[in-house]
């Protein structure tokens, strides 16, 4: 879906994403790069939620460390300046 022309059809597949990508990861990986490039796309109205996918599959092998940060950035209204802190946080994290 992520290819589609349409851009609510866009949406729908990177939702459905998120919903499974804690067990799918693996899978969702071979579409890091399109995820990425909602990310980027300014005229996309949804670089949050492409930003959250891809930060969660970004970094399955400390997955205790990134649910916690993917949960902090779900509840934070401003994903894209709150990403930065939790990156700095789980940094902080896999140095103990």
């Amino acid at each position: 879906m992520l290819s589609e022309p349409d851009a609510a059809l866009q949406l729908c597949g990177l939702q459905t994403l998120n919903a499974v990508v804690h067990q799918f990861w693996f899978q969702i990986a071979g579409s890091l790069a399109s995820i990425e490039a909602h990310f980027e796309d300014e005229t996309f109205g949804h670089q949050d939620l492409a930003a959250l996918v891809a930060s969660k599959v970004g970094s399955p092998q400390c997955n205790t460390q990134l649910n916690s940060i993917t949960k902090c950035c779900q509840r934070c209204h401003d994903c894209f300046t709150f990403l930065a802190r939790c990156f700095s946080i789980w940094g902080n994290l896999t140095t103990r």
